[in-house]
């Protein structure tokens, strides 16, 4: 999992190498306390990653196996070597 900019954008402060096999949004914008705070990291990416997949999951009625290839197909990147 690593954190985009963008399309096909590794975000300056996100995991590169050929362990990563995920690109979501590394920025979202949380309303707390009457106030909106921008928060970013692949952590960002990570729960956008489960929502995504929670909600592939529950349209389809989908277990996990099934679920990963989508989002492997929507959000997949290659970035091996440390690019």
């Amino acid at each position: 999992m690593t954190a985009g900019t963008g399309p096909g954008q590794v975000a300056d402060y996100a995991n590169r190498g050929s362990f990563v096999d995920l690109m979501l949004p590394g920025t979202s914008i949380v309303p707390y306390d009457g106030q909106s705070w921008a928060v970013t990291g692949t952590s960002t990416s990570t729960a956008f990653a489960t929502g995504v997949a929670a909600g592939l999951a529950d349209s389809g009625h989908n277990c996990p196996s099934q679920v990963i290839p989508t989002l492997q197909s929507k959000f997949g990147v290659s970035l091996g070597g440390g690019q």
